[in-house]
């Protein structure tokens, strides 16, 4: 498709009725991302999150049990899921992991890496963090509707020596 039918495209769009373009938008991507076209069939660009490993960069994950901060009487363990990608969105390791009451589960990516780099290492892509509400939280706020929760985790990198280079505090509704 021409630049200039594009253009087109999104012009007429910008006048259909919500549910409609919301209709057109979807056949038109078929599961690409609207802003990134050329991107594959997985989160959406504000879930991902980069990460290296290199062998003088890694990337760590701390992976924290929030639910316990806000709701310290109830039973909070829970689970969560990372996906790791490649530079072209292709999946190269899905893990799960557990988060006890208070917990925090912690990674580094190339030791998640490392069965799969050992044939042909990739040294950057996205990854995405999915941390499951606990089961008695979600029925302490079933009356609180509309209720809207995030995941927390904390991403940082690490250089060869083991020095942290930098923290970065993620939420996401």
């Amino acid at each position: 498709m021409t630049n200039q039918n594009q253009s087109a495209l999104r012009k007429a769009a910008v006048n259909l009725p919500g549910p409609l373009k919301s209709l057109v938008k979807a056949a038109y991507y078929r599961g690409r991302h609207w802003a990134q076209p050329d991107m594959r069939r997985f989160g959406t660009v504000q879930d991902l999150y980069y990460w290296a490993a290199d062998g003088d960069i890694d990337t760590l994950l701390l992976l924290q049990n929030y639910f316990s901060a806000f709701y310290p009487s109830l039973d909070t363990d829970t689970e969560g899921r990372l996906q790791i990608f490649d530079p072209q969105g292709v999946l190269l390791k899905a893990h799960r992991f557990t988060l006890p009451k208070n917990g925090c589960a912690k990674f580094r990516v190339s030791s998640l890496l490392q069965d799969v780099n050992e044939s042909t290492p990739v040294t950057f892509g996205t990854l995405e963090v999915r941390i499951d509400i606990p089961g008695d939280v979600v029925e302490h706020i079933r009356p609180l509707k509309p209720f809207y929760f995030w995941d927390r985790f904390y991403i940082g990198y690490v250089n060869a020596r083991g020095d942290t280079c930098f923290v970065h505090g993620v939420d996401k509704t």
